[in-house]
């Protein structure tokens, strides 16, 4: 039977109309799954390095909607809420901050009451502004700062400079655009949000396998003869695997074959597989693998190359250079290309002057805001883009 699935920011619970929705669902007989989310209440203050409850200052945090009506007041219990003793954050607020700040001194804060605006929690835009109960407004007009943004007031955001984490990590503020194959791009996108990146996995190639292999009777024929097999990479490592498979053989059919990996990560595919590279070159490319195995041929040499389709010239010019080695393709896979702009539009980023509509793999690095802690206009590597447009809701 088909599903369907009502994705919603946060928790669908909070301030998301989730039970107003499973009234509906309820009433036309529909069955339903609810899947908590973590709110943003508790998860951009975790980011920021702020916790919602502290022995030290408080035991009960409170969650409020700061969002008004348009032309009317705002009308909350700022008493009961001063009194509580508690976090208090307030979602959806940013702009009627002033009127939260000034309820809450006339229901008898003190004006010393710590307190903050957190800006894009999460995100590379992330910003952290910690001010007090008095001062707050004004100097969250004076940064700039925008929505999405919630507030928090109480004793913890005085934690905010001393437990900021995330800023300490060596990406912070950078958004990465990883455009490797979907199937691919796991690793780099792991490692870039271990050291604090935004990432985007948006694939800007697709890589399709050959139904037909030209040259692969000819290989199957000839696996009784030593020779070589060099991969290029992690893809043509599985594609030949599944082929070989296909074929009714396993890796032990290539028991007389000696390999050689571009690098370390086609390596670890083949390690995957308990087959071992007898040789990688220093330089992880298609000339240096090239220069590598052509140091050990001697004529008469058989050299297999599973790859793609479109495979580099660097390491056949290379191999060519050897006097009667036989050096055959295997060509397993081709490679499809994202459109020009394709990229630029998936991931809202606008074509920069003189791109010529390449598709790119981009590394942004913000720096630090005069303001407060959070995104400024340096650039890490890759090109400047600063502000991008982003949406949100808490």
């Amino acid at each position: 039977d088909a599903g369907w699935v009502r994705l919603k920011g946060g928790d669908p619970f909070l301030f998301g109309r989730g039970g107003e929705e499973l009234e509906l669902l309820t009433a036309c007989g529909v069955a339903y799954e609810v899947v908590p989310g973590v709110t943003s209440a508790v998860a951009v203050p975790a980011y920021c390095g702020i916790p919602v409850t502290h022995r030290d200052f408080c035991s009960s945090l409170h969650i409020i909607t700061g969002h008004k009506r348009q032309g009317k007041p705002l009308e909350l219990p700022f008493r009961a809420l001063a009194e509580t003793g508690g976090t208090l954050v307030f979602l959806m607020g940013l702009t009627a901050l002033p009127e939260i700040c000034q309820g809450l001194l006339e229901a008898g804060l003190p004006p010393e009451t710590p307190a903050a605006v957190l800006e894009k929690g999460t995100t590379a835009e992330q910003r952290t502004l910690v001010a007090d109960l008095e001062t707050l407004p004004r100097r969250t007009a004076e940064a700039g700062m925008q929505t999405p943004a919630i507030i928090v007031v109480g004793g913890v955001c005085a934690c905010g400079e001393k437990f900021a984490w995330r800023e300490k990590l060596p990406l912070f503020g950078c958004r990465a655009v990883v455009t490797r194959p979907r199937e691919r791009a796991g690793t780099l996108a792991a490692r870039l949000r271990t050291l604090g990146a935004e990432v985007l996995e948006v694939p800007a190639i697709e890589t399709v396998a050959l139904k037909e292999v030209p040259g692969w009777e000819a290989f199957l024929t000839q696996l009784e003869e030593s020779s070589w097999l060099v991969f290029t990479s992690g893809r043509g490592v599985e594609l030949f695997l599944e082929k070989l498979r296909a074929s009714g053989r396993d890796i032990r059919a290539l028991h007389r074959e000696r390999i050689a990996a571009i690098g370390p990560g086609t390596e670890a595919e083949l390690r995957k597989y308990g087959l071992l590279a007898e040789l990688i070159p220093q330089v992880f490319d298609g000339q240096h693998l090239g220069g590598a195995l052509a140091s050990r041929l001697r004529p008469g040499d058989r050299v297999w190359l599973p790859r793609a389709k479109q495979g580099g010239r660097e390491l056949l010019e290379e191999l060519e250079k050897v006097p009667g080695a036989v050096v055959r393709e295997l060509p397993l896979y081709d490679t499809v290309y994202q459109p020009a702009g394709a990229l630029e539009s998936e991931c809202g980023v606008p074509k920069a002057p003189g791109d010529p509509g390449g598709v790119h793999q981009r590394l942004y690095r913000p720096g630090l805001c005069r303001h407060g802690r959070g995104p400024g206009p340096d650039v890490c590597a890759g090109r400047l883009h600063w502000p991008p447009d982003r949406g949100g809701s808490p």
